[in-house]
């Protein structure tokens, strides 16, 4: 009986110890993915304002050309239909204020200096962002970004409005738990641009000016910054970001107490019998292991990365041998299983789950789910969904294990949603082509090399603009970039969800796209050419008749072959007159004298 009493104080002592050094491994660890989440929502903000500078710029250059409001509308609309952060473009010229939307005022001079975004001695030549402020014609919270036309003698700006509830949407999902934050703030008046609960946008923030800033933990040169501070009787931390652009500051960060009970929620079990204290040890030790490999997976930037960590993950912590990971493709508007050719359109998929009530299940063998079906020929599994905003972006399905109790599966579920948020926003910036909004060169690459380990039929149509540097002399860069974004608007209607519209570079386009044959891949195209040729491009003093020349080839053997097989019969296609299609036949690789030809 005397060793009892040393025995317990022992193992309560050691779990006491463990339970600290738990609190500070989690806190470091939700540390690290804050500061992951700021840096990201930092870089996303800074592509933000260079594309909406670009935006301006252009108008500011057809202004020069051609001092025409009408047309720098006109031509403000056309941006407006592919942008769902911009609300509004104007202009102010001489007193006069023309918007998109039909919007327009003369002669007020009198009145514009009360408007929000209106700062009377901005420079001349650059571009300023303003304060936040409701715009009541828009009924949403906004800031606009102007630019200030480098001339002594006349008041002209280009105004953009920035719909700043529709950039949170695009950010909502970088939170660091189940129940953490992300918000900004504005610098220059502490007040609150973007915030979970709407009803805080333009109060006072209560963290940035009273909170104890302090460097991060190893990261002293590190732009980002710690934040401690207490909001209605809570102990909280932030990770903030400047973003000297906007000139915000982001923010992203936890209350202090849910790292606490999630340190508490491993052993608490323990403590009433020291017969469960092995067994409190080996639940301490995975819960460990799945915030250790979770903190891994928040590191992840690809699907790659990601669908490798969490095999390596579930194996060996849960024991588990066999994961299916489904992701929801925008382009496609279905759900696929990564690395499978497995693909269910998203109506089918969203209605296994009752009143979009998204919750862990633990499926029996025989259920309705297709993709279980399919991949685990009808065996139990644990399905997982994974959420942004109440939006269903993919699904984790487990091979059961006997490990995976609740509270892990939803450990794991944040880890995982969080980490395929990461890699979407990543994906989304570094696959679209930022002039047209269509799919890049890299993405397109990457669905050919994916398309060549799989049965069905495609073939790569490279589509060339005929002629676009006569274009582009008779009248002028600015109409020629009109001619590129016409072009890539029609051919996104033209394709189906199943096709892959990319811009491959400069005037040049490809489309990924299934087909029968090369007869009726040369068919689609050709149907495609046809729609181009008969629209007509202009603007009030310009216009002009769209011809491109296509080269169809299978997707087969590489990438590169694919690609150069298509380019070699593009070629030819030039050389025979443009304005025609012609496909590819292996059989005379190398002989494009005697290839098919679609004629026009």
């Amino acid at each position: 009986m005397r060793c009892i009493v040393p025995l317990v104080t022992l193992v309560m002592t050691a779990l006491i110890y463990m339970a600290v050094y738990e609190y500070q491994t989690l806190k470091g660890r939700e540390i690290s993915h804050a500061t992951d989440n700021v840096t990201i929502a930092s870089a996303y903000l800074g592509h933000h304002y260079s594309s909406a500078a670009g935006h301006l710029y252009l108008l500011e250059q057809l202004w020069l050309a051609e001092e025409d409001p009408q047309l720098v509308i006109k031509a403000a609309e056309r941006i407006l239909q592919g942008q769902n952060t911009y609300l509004e473009i104007a202009l102010l010229a001489d007193g006069n204020y023309v918007a998109t939307g039909g919007f327009s005022r003369y002669q007020v001079n009198g009145g514009v200096s009360e408007r929000p975004w209106y700062i009377k001695d901005a420079p001349l030549g650059q571009y300023y962002v303003s304060r936040l402020y409701y715009s009541k014609s828009m009924e949403s919270w906004t800031v606009s970004i102007v630019k200030v036309l480098n001339d002594r003698h006349r008041d002209i700006r280009f105004v953009l409005e920035i719909n700043v509830n529709q950039i949170y949407a695009n950010l909502a999902g970088l939170k660091t738990s189940a129940n953490g934050y992300f918000y900004a703030v504005e610098a220059a008046t502490n007040r609150i641009i973007m915030h979970p609960d709407p009803s805080r946008i333009a109060s006072s923030s209560v963290s940035y000016l009273t909170g104890e800033q302090l460097p991060l933990p190893g990261k002293k040169d590190h732009p980002a910054k710690l934040l401690n501070y207490s909001y209605q009787g809570n102990d909280k931390f932030s990770v903030f970001h400047p973003v000297s652009r906007y000139g915000w500051v982001v923010f992203s960060g936890t209350a202090q107490s849910e790292i606490l009970w999630q340190t508490l929620g491993m052993g608490v079990s323990t403590v009433a019998l020291v017969a469960m204290i092995l067994l409190a040890l080996f639940l301490s030790l995975i819960s460990r292991r799945i915030h250790q490999y979770g903190s891994e997976l928040n590191e992840v930037r690809s699907m790659d990365k990601l669908y490798t960590q969490l095999q390596t993950m579930v194996r060996e912590v849960l024991g588990s041998s066999q994961i299916a990971l489904v992701r929801y493709d925008e382009n496609t508007q279905t759900y696929q299983v990564y690395q499978s050719d497995c693909a269910i359109d998203k109506k089918t998929v969203r209605g296994l789950f009752a009143d979009s009530q998204y919750r862990i299940q633990r499926l029996p063998a025989l259920n309705d789910d297709p993709f279980v079906t399919r991949l685990f020929a009808c065996q139990s599994c644990l399905r997982v969904p994974l959420t942004n905003q109440n939006k269903l972006i993919g699904i984790l399905y487990i091979r059961t294990s006997q490990l995976l109790l609740p509270q892990f599966a939803n450990i794991l579920r944040n880890y995982t949603q969080s980490a395929l948020n990461h890699v979407r926003l990543t994906q989304r910036i570094k696959n679209t082509d930022a002039m047209t909004g269509l799919m890049n060169k890299r993405y397109l690459c990457c669905r050919v090399e994916a398309q060549l380990t799989r049965d069905s039929r495609h073939y790569l149509a490279m589509l060339d603009i005929d002629d676009f540097k006569r274009i582009n002399d008779t009248h002028g860069h600015l109409f020629g970039d009109k001619v590129i974004l016409e072009v890539a608007t029609i051919l996104k209607e033209s394709c189906d969800q199943q096709c892959v519209v990319a811009r491959y570079g400069g005037e040049e386009f490809a489309v990924l796209f299934p087909a029968s044959c090369g007869k009726q891949a040369a068919s689609i195209m050709n149907k495609v050419r046809q729609r181009l040729n008969q629209t007509v491009i202009s603007d009030d003093k310009k216009r002009c008749v769209v011809t491109v020349s296509i080269g169809v080839a299978a997707v087969e053997d590489s990438v590169d072959s694919t690609i150069a097989r298509a380019d070699l019969v593009l070629y030819r296609v030039k050389s025979q007159g443009k304005n025609q299609v012609l496909y590819y036949q292996e059989r005379l690789y190398g002989d494009v004298g005697v290839m098919n030809l679609v004629k026009v």
